[in-house]
């Protein structure tokens, strides 16, 4: 699984550490298991298993090379000031991470087979979902600072108490994708399936809310604010 985490997430042996580094950071604040093992083997396969060790155990005066410090600083604590490649290692680990939790990868609700086609387009990103629920999600999504929505998720279900049951699975879905992806669970799937059965729709609409939330994260990136977890 870790080989197919590397290849599925673009990362391996040849790849720059900081880059790498950052987007370890993100996928431990993301509560990522699945994409933060890949990235971690990507990091002992390069000969830099303490750099692993400092990111998880948050002890970055530990990481001897200044620019892969400053790297696992930014991608897990968003501190400091970023190039432009680690942003875009933490734009693709934002949208890979939650991705990963909302198809439950790291739970094998998919064989490993299927993990190749999933989640990968990042530039395509859009999915067909009722007008209200497009509204509901982006608003909810645009107003967001990062913070931890909730321990569980009566927010979401609070929030979209008003809509269909079509529509509540819909956007249920997606805004958790986007903002607290590791709440999805199999509960959440099989529910959204109840009206939309194939796999290519739970996918379009994972992709959807994955790239909503990761934009929204490295927006504030930018701006100099702390990501925001998934």
């Amino acid at each position: 699984m870790l080989q197919i985490a590397q290849r599925w997430m673009c990362v391996g042996n040849g790849e720059d550490p900081a880059c790498v580094a950052v987007g370890y950071g993100v996928s431990l604040r993301n509560r990522c298991s699945f994409c933060a093992d890949g990235h971690e083997a990507a990091l002992r396969g390069a000969g830099l298993r303490g750099v692993a060790q400092a990111i998880r155990e948050e002890r970055f005066e530990w990481i001897e090379d200044e620019r892969v410090r400053k790297a696992a600083l930014w991608g897990y604590a968003g501190m400091g000031e970023a190039e432009e490649a680690w942003v875009g290692a933490a734009e693709e680990a934002h949208f890979a991470n939650r991705v990963a939790n909302a198809l439950g990868l790291r739970r094998r609700w998919w064989g490993a087979a299927d993990v190749m086609g999933l989640g990968l387009r990042w530039r395509e990103a859009a999915a067909e979902v009722p007008g209200v629920v497009a509204t509901r999600v982006k608003s909810h999504v645009r107003a967001w600072h990062g913070e931890e929505p909730g321990p569980n998720r009566g927010w979401v279900e609070n929030y979209l108490a008003d809509l269909s049951r079509r529509e509540r699975a819909v956007a249920r879905l997606a805004l958790l994708t986007a903002m607290a992806s590791h709440q999805v669970d199999r509960m959440v799937v099989d529910a959204f399936r109840e009206w939309e059965a194939e796999d290519g729709k739970l996918e379009e609409v994972v992709n959807w809310g994955a790239w909503l939330g990761a934009r929204r994260a490295i927006d504030r990136a930018r701006s100099g604010v702390v990501h925001a977890a998934a």
